[in-house]
């Protein structure tokens, strides 16, 4: 018995997925979402109580590469040869961690409502557990 094949745009017949595996990555996908959804969510939150000087530049930096992560994901999601979508997200992801890491070196986390407040390591560890989440 041949395989379950699927036109593609160019005529060629392209082998498709069981549909067991297809609703598996979908269910993947899905989780995925979710989970960068929530560290966007905590990210934002953490993102508005940095220094006015950093508002549109670090942070605004840290939300764009996120925001290219998410669009990775559906890049991902939709692509037959996903070898470049998923090198870009592991850029795009790398890019995030460590300009996560300089906004904690240069203390931003510390801010609160623009002004210096307690040293915190707190939403630094938090926001870097969340985006590892989104790496496995």
């Amino acid at each position: 018995m041949s395989e379950p094949t699927e036109p593609t745009e160019s005529g060629v017949t392209m082998p498709t997925a069981p549909k067991e595996l297809k609703n598996k990555e979908q269910n993947i996908m899905m989780e995925i979402r979710i989970a960068w959804l929530d560290y966007m969510k905590q990210l934002n939150i953490y993102l508005v109580h940095f220094p006015n000087f950093e508002k549109h530049a670090l942070s605004s930096e840290i939300r764009t590469s996120s925001y290219f992560m998410f669009d990775y994901f559906v890049e991902i999601e939709n692509k037959h040869n996903k070898k470049t979508s998923l090198n870009n997200l592991d850029i795009a992801y790398e890019k995030t961690r460590g300009k996560l890491w300089i906004a904690y070196k240069l203390g931003y986390f510390d801010f609160k409502n623009g002004t210096k407040s307690i040293h915190n390591d707190k939403k630094y560890i938090i926001l870097n557990r969340m985006i590892t989440d989104l790496e496995a």
